[in-house]
């Protein structure tokens, strides 16, 4: 009897604390979204297939947001990154945030779609799938996944200027996909390789890592289209001319040198090759030798 007392007091308590959020939340002129600076936290090991989102507007400090369906946008703005604090955590479209992941936070793009970002400081380019909402602070327009900010190579600085173009025939198959309740996990990555994706995209299992120098990542390109293997950057001019050396044997190696926010860089680089298929080639060669983090630069 004392047991079934307890029982019934604490199914009237929980009623009555949900009725009072309910008017608290009902009373409210305006629901704010923080989906980006609070996410609901999962089990890791839950499936996590996303689902094609909107969303109505909403408004976070201050300023309203208006989310909708696009296959036409470009940006230029400030970008950021997030990692560790959000890695197995839920993202706005129900998938579960993997920091090794391509994907990427905008406030209003639909989720998912499809996006070529370049880091405007270095030339770096990278396809990333939109999966969350964000960031909110500081007048930035992405937040990058981790994986995706050590590829544009701006981690360690935290923030970089880039340009944002959503790929239209990408974005729809993808819009498509997900409307049909299919997952569109790896989606991005088939797309970085070079190659269309099929139908259904491979899926990558959750919290795991795509080493980069696996990845495909381009310069934007220019009127002279040509292939090089850059097959790693030095602060010291000696050390690049050891590693161009020891390359020299696959093809045509040289040291170029550029400015960056630490100082002088001494890029090696390997080539030029005429098209993809042989610079595909090339990097598999670099890589067999050096096991560096080699990328394929169009120019």
């Amino acid at each position: 009897m004392i047991n079934r007392l307890k029982s019934n007091i604490n199914n009237i308590v929980t009623l009555v604390m949900a009725i009072i959020i309910a008017i608290a939340f009902t009373g409210c002129a305006e629901t704010e979204l923080a989906s980006h600076l609070i996410k609901q936290s999962v089990n890791s090991k839950s499936k996590s297939v996303g689902y094609f989102k909107i969303g109505s507007s909403y408004k976070i400090k201050g300023r309203r947001y208006y989310p909708k369906e696009t296959y036409n946008h470009t940006e230029t703005g400030m970008a950021s990154w997030y990692g560790p604090g959000f890695h197995g955590k839920q993202t706005a479209n129900g998938e579960i945030f993997n920091q090794g992941d391509l994907t990427a936070a905008h406030r209003t793009l639909q989720l998912p779609s499809i996006i070529r970002v370049t880091n405007l400081r270095n030339g770096r380019s990278v396809i990333v799938r939109v999966n969350d909402r964000g960031p909110f602070a500081h007048e930035r327009v992405l937040d990058l996944s981790e994986q995706a900010a050590i590829i544009l190579g701006y981690k360690n600085q935290g923030i970089t200027k880039i340009k944002i173009e959503l790929l239209p025939e990408e974005s729809r198959k993808v819009a498509q996909a997900a409307k049909q309740g299919r997952d569109t996990r790896g989606f991005e990555v088939a797309l970085n390789r070079h190659r269309t994706p099929s139908a259904k995209p491979t899926a990558r299992a959750p919290h795991s890592y795509t080493p980069i120098s696996k990845q495909r990542v381009t310069r934007t390109a220019s009127i002279s289209p040509r292939y090089y293997i850059q097959a790693g950057a030095f602060s010291q001019e000696q050390n690049a001319q050891r590693f161009s050396q020891l390359l020299s044997g696959i093809a045509n190696t040289n040291v170029v040198s550029s400015l960056s926010s630490n100082g002088t860089l001494y890029k090696v680089r390997v080539g030029p090759v005429k098209n993809q298929a042989e610079a595909n080639a090339l990097l598999t060669a670099v890589e067999s030798r050096s096991r560096s983090n080699a990328i394929i630069i169009k120019e």
